[in-house]
């Protein structure tokens, strides 16, 4: 659904063996944040989509390093793999418990997927769209959320090359929504008052309070 025309970003082919054991069992997180001053380049044994309240995804990502590329493999198969079997619009690594500044998106030919690394918004068009969006991490709701139409954005390839691009409409939405990821933000922190529902059950709809609204858009802070 990623239509990028002649915006190509990083492919990952569908041909890529899998690196690590499945990982679709959403949960909570209990992740402790690294000491301050400190950088931890360690990868996870293994990949759990982490669902809202978790204190990692209110955290800050760090920037990808050419030292973070040695290792990053069974991460970018486990985000794949979940992109692929969720048949989501988009992953970041918070998603998954690794802060790193990198996210995914499905392409165009069916099982690729496109790879945007330290990315960065240079402009914003002046001119706002509102439509409906939704989260792994934040499972069965979707609400209306506001964000500018176009947005002129930069990138790097798994390569370090980087990238500069012009995207609008849905395309310009879904990065704005993962770069959220990577900045700590759930989209909820955005959903227009009184809009989200819940959609676990497709025949039902039913919409959301405020209250539970708001609750949703909070997420667990982790003081130690």
């Amino acid at each position: 659904m990623y239509n990028l025309g002649n915006y190509p970003l990083m492919i990952i082919p569908s041909s890529l063996p899998p690196l690590v054991p499945s990982l679709l069992q959403a949960r909570a997180c209990a992740t402790r944040p690294p000491a301050r001053g400190s950088v931890d380049r360690r990868m996870p044994s293994s990949f759990r989509l982490l669902t809202a309240p978790c204190a990692a995804l209110a955290r800050r990502a760090r920037r990808v390093e050419p030292a973070d590329l040695h290792n990053i493999g069974p991460l970018l198969q486990a985000m794949r793999r979940c992109l692929l079997a969720t048949k989501g619009e988009g992953v970041a690594a918070p998603q998954l418990g690794t802060l790193l500044r990198l996210f995914m998106m499905p392409a165009s030919k069916p099982g690729d997927v496109h790879v945007v690394v330290n990315p960065a918004i240079l402009r914003a068009s002046r001119a706002l769209t509102t439509d409906w969006e939704g989260c792994l991490s934040v499972p069965g709701y979707t609400g209306l959320v506001t964000r500018p139409r176009s947005v002129r954005v930069a990138y790097e390839t798994l390569q370090g090359v980087r990238k500069e691009k012009h995207l609008t409409g849905f395309a310009a939405r879904c990065f704005q929504h993962e770069l959220d990821h990577l900045d700590g933000r759930l989209y909820t922190e955005r959903v227009k008052k009184g809009s989200l529902v819940d959609v676990s059950d497709e025949e039902t709809r039913q919409p959301v309070s405020v209250a539970r609204q708001e609750g949703l858009a909070i997420v667990e802070v982790d003081m130690r």
